[in-house]
């Protein structure tokens, strides 16, 4: 199935869905494309296919996404006895409009899977060099929750291109890391799990994302306690806290770092003393 000549399309939609792009602002295939059988197959089994897809996105999502879908497909079928909708697809949607799903407003506060990928090449379609982050987050919990720590914000985005491009892994590969604001904690993941980092510290200024990072390191297999992998540590560290580079490897289990890096990092204006300071 993945000698699609529509490959790319499709692998473009794939990420899209799972970082959980609007519906309405995912990119589909053409027409004729998407009616396609092969096409409406390989849709199904990567992006609603419950036992294929391990971390799925939020099920009203999924509902909004197949909606979509369908609606595309109907309009994209001129012969009802040449082109038909997959049964797969229909019996996705039929499932998620008879299961108790939490309201909208409710779904919004909940975390949910959101993964990042970073293919090896430009226009590479192989799953085998994809190079996925998966998190945990909480995309619309910001003023509740008193942080904004909770979701991954579009600088983490952009800086985690630049790393995964071939300039920037050559600046981080052997390197130890040490993130400020780390937030979701993907930035740091990325490094660790497929940039080549020799150690990372993912640090931030709220105990309940330090926390948060970690349940994230899990879902990525970057289990701390490994030995046999890169150590990724998690710390709290708030603004004005000294860092004592003579203490460093038993303040954070990592010998001084070679990087430090922080992308969308909130700052105050009483707190520049003590980036004057650093």
């Amino acid at each position: 199935m993945d000698d699609l000549r529509n490959l790319p399309q499709l692998r473009i939609l794939q990420r899209q869905y799972f970082q959980l792009v609007e519906p309405q602002n995912l990119k589909w295939p053409d027409d004729a494309t998407l009616k396609a059988p092969e096409v409406q197959s390989w849709l199904f089994k990567n992006l609603f296919d419950t036992a294929n897809v391990t971390s799925p996105p939020p099920e009203r999502y999924q509902l909004r996404t197949l909606k979509q879908l369908i609606a595309k497909l109907e309009r994209s079928i001129t012969d009802p006895e040449e082109d038909e909708i997959s049964d797969d697809i229909m019996e996705a949607m039929t499932t998620l409009l008879v299961a108790d799903l939490p309201s909208e407003a409710d779904a919004a506060q909940q975390k949910a899977f959101v993964t990042y990928s970073y293919p090896e090449r430009l226009n590479d379609d192989s799953t085998s060099h994809e190079r996925a982050v998966t998190l945990l987050e909480a995309r619309s919990v910001i003023s509740s929750s008193g942080t904004t720590g909770l979701r991954t914000w579009e600088a983490a985005l952009l800086l985690g291109s630049h790393l995964a491009s071939e300039t920037g892994r050559s600046s981080v590969y052997g390197k130890r890391l040490f993130e400020l604001g780390a937030g979701t904690g993907m930035l740091s993941i990325l490094c660790a799990k497929h940039l080549g980092a020799a150690g990372v510290v993912a640090t931030d200024g709220d105990e309940a994302v330090v926390d948060a990072i970690k349940t994230n390191l899990f879902l990525n297999g970057l289990d701390v306690d490994d030995k046999c992998q890169v150590q990724v540590r998690t710390a709290a560290l708030k603004w004005g806290y000294p860092v004592d580079a003579t203490t460093f490897s038993e303040d954070y289990g990592m010998e001084v770092p070679d990087i430090v890096m922080g992308a969308d990092v909130v700052s105050h204006c009483h707190c520049i003393v003590v980036v004057k300071w650093v």
